[in-house]
């Protein structure tokens, strides 16, 4: 068995298919089929179940992947190393944020970090933050953006942003002339959430639930400003962090304090994975916020 051999296993199960592997590895079909008996009958097992239309993984398949990532991993790792032995301070690093998030932050954060680090291209993957975790689980991003709370055994947690939570609701809304609302109080009004991609999505309900009721919601949306929009025309009434509200222009929406003794948080932490190389540029990210 050689390292080969488990990377053309590992490029058929990716594919699902003996033939897209061969065009994407640059070998021919017969010899990866070949490749994949011969480790079949090395280990004894058999890899892919056969007898579907799909091609489909084993119990023994997907133990040989895991142990086929973990084997060649240092390999992958290794033009890194040699990139931050000569002290190179070049190359990407894959960012991982919510979209709200990266619109309240990021720019400031590109900003600094691009006056010192010109030549490291920062690539953004925008997604909810429920996508931003699994993605940083699996390795296919370098720093995600989160809110807490989360499960955080396999992450390096480094707390970076906190907020406030507050209500908004049209100008012409029966409530708009008070200073502080009781969640309690909008138990009758329509909602408009982002979607269920978004943690904020179950702040919301969660929030309700806490004050007695489950929220009609009106509206779901992956876009702030698009909320704002429809909350400036009374279509709706929005639990947002307080930042939101210094990027709008909407002079038809108001914002109002929740009332309540102790403030509803939004927490923002960036988040690496555990016993994963990180890259010079990657590592002074994180150094620099």
């Amino acid at each position: 068995m050689d390292l080969r051999s488990i990377e053309l296993f590992m490029a058929v199960a990716e594919y699902g298919s003996f033939t897209r592997a061969a065009e994407k590895t640059f070998v021919t079909q017969p010899y990866l089929s070949k490749v994949v008996k011969q480790l079949e009958e090395e280990l004894n097992v058999t890899l892919f179940n056969r007898t579907t239309r799909k091609l489909e993984l084993t119990d023994a398949g997907r133990i040989v992947i895991e142990q086929g990532r973990l084997a060649l991993k240092p390999l992958q790792d290794m033009p890194n190393l040699l990139d931050e032995l000569q002290d190179l301070r070049k190359g990407e690093i894959m960012l991982g944020i919510p979209p709200v998030i990266g619109t309240l932050i990021f720019p400031s954060m590109a900003q600094k970090f691009h006056r010192v680090f010109p030549d490291v291209t920062l690539r953004l993957v925008e997604l909810g933050a429920k996508h931003i975790l699994t993605l940083a689980e699996d390795e296919k991003i370098d720093i995600g953006f989160t809110v807490k709370p989360f499960t955080e055994d396999h992450f390096h947690v480094k707390p970076y942003f906190v907020d406030e939570f507050m209500i908004y609701l049209s100008q012409n809304h029966p409530l708009a002339n008070r200073d502080r609302i009781k969640v309690s109080e909008l138990a009758q009004d329509k909602f408009i959430l982002f979607t269920n991609d978004f943690t904020l999505h179950d702040t919301v309900i969660n929030l309700c639930a806490k004050n007695g009721f489950s929220p009609h919601i009106a509206y779901e949306s992956s876009q702030w400003d698009l909320m704002v929009e429809l909350i400036a025309l009374n279509m709706g009434i929005a639990i947002l962090p307080k930042s939101i509200f210094e990027k709008h222009n909407n002079p038809h929406v108001k914002m109002l304090s929740i009332d309540e003794e102790e403030p509803y948080l939004w927490e923002i932490a960036m988040i690496t994975k555990k016993d994963r190389y990180l890259s010079y540029a990657t590592r002074a990210f994180l150094n620099m916020f």
